[in-house]
């Protein structure tokens, strides 16, 4: 949440920094257990919010690797738990975020 606040301020550095944060956090929750679905999800959500940021900042690079992983463990959640509501629209938001890194992407 800290992360979103930065965006919403401009602060489209310290909005990276917190997300990163997140996702350390998320990444040693969700090996811990694997099969932990809201764990998962945050892991999601850090790794779109970083790609989101990386191509607000005109750095479609940098935010690749996340929209890969976004778009991979959407697919992975879906394919796992294909009656969550959130899933799908998770996989909606990743796919449009890849779309607009490789339009970005010169």
């Amino acid at each position: 949440m800290i992360g979103d606040v930065l965006r919403a301020q401009g602060d489209l550095d310290g909005a990276l920094r917190e997300y990163r944060a997140a996702m350390a956090i998320g990444t040693r929750l969700t090996e811990r257990d694997p099969g932990n679905t809201e764990w998962q999800r945050a892991l999601w959500v850090s790794h779109w919010r970083l790609g989101f940021t990386h191509l607000q900042l005109g750095q479609p690079a940098e935010a690749r690797p996340h929209g890969e992983m976004a778009l991979a463990l959407a697919r992975a959640r879906l394919a796992r738990f294909p009656d969550q509501p959130q899933t799908a629209s998770d996989l909606a938001a990743a796919e449009n975020l890849f779309r607009g890194i490789k339009a970005a992407t010169p």
